[in-house]
């Protein structure tokens, strides 16, 4: 597994904390990690966005609906909505993300 974190500025002094894990095949274990990386965070004056990639961005992206946090969805994290389709393009995932999420 590939990983990669950093950390950036936001207004007000804030900063956000970000890392991101590729290369992981089982859904189970990329949102485990996820989870540690979020419990790693816990009480730090951080903004949070959880992200994952591939056939575990959407599970990611419900957690951190569920969790309040941030989340982002295009292209560049997964070709397939959660049903296993083939995405048209970045609007379809987020169409689907917002139904999801919204019902």
């Amino acid at each position: 597994m590939r990983c990669c974190a950093r950390a950036a500025d936001l207004p007000g002094g804030r900063r956000a904390a970000t890392r991101r894990a590729s290369g992981v095949a089982d859904v189970a274990a990329g949102v485990r990690g996820a989870e540690r990386v979020l419990a790693r965070l816990a009480g730090l004056d951080v903004a949070v966005l959880l992200h994952r990639g591939d056939a575990t961005c959407w599970p990611a992206l419900v957690r951190a609906a569920e969790l309040g946090l941030g989340a982002r969805i295009g292209l560049e994290d997964t070709l397939l909505l959660a049903d296993g389709t083939v995405a048209a393009g970045n609007v379809d995932l987020a169409e689907h993300a917002v139904a999801l999420l919204v019902g």
